[in-house]
């Protein structure tokens, strides 16, 4: 009876430790719109906009300044269905360019893409489609 006890103690604390521990996001840029993406892919606006710095400028399809502006067109993507798929990130300082895949109701758009990401928050982001 006590195998089982210990073991089960033994879990119970790797389970705490990891589920308490904090967030280990690293800061680089590029790790930070991987993350931002991964959570609009899995629909988690809130994990999303927690990367977006308050002030932040998109450049997209359209122009959206501030969180509120960012957060209601991120979320029209999100009612859509868009999929983002990433690829080829090159970093220079605080500066990250990639190639974004975007899927939307059967349209594909693949466009080159570059933020600015700095205190692990996207500042800016820019791109169009090709």
């Amino acid at each position: 009876m006590k195998h089982f006890s210990v073991a089960g103690a033994l879990l119970l604390i790797t389970v705490l430790t990891w589920a308490c521990a904090p967030s280990q996001l690293s800061a680089d840029p590029d790790s930070v719109v991987q993350a931002f993406y991964d959570a609009l892919n899995e629909r988690d606006l809130d994990r999303a906009m927690g990367l977006v710095a308050e002030d932040a400028k998109f450049i997209t399809f359209t122009v959206s300044s501030g969180q509120a502006e960012i957060r209601e067109s991120l979320q029209k993507s999100i009612d859509r269905n868009t999929r983002y798929e990433v690829d080829n990130f090159q970093v220079d300082g605080d500066t990250v360019t990639w190639i974004l895949r975007a899927t939307a109701d059967f349209v594909v758009c693949e466009r080159t893409m570059q933020a600015v990401v700095q205190n692990v928050k996207i500042e800016f982001l820019e791109g169009d489609c090709t």
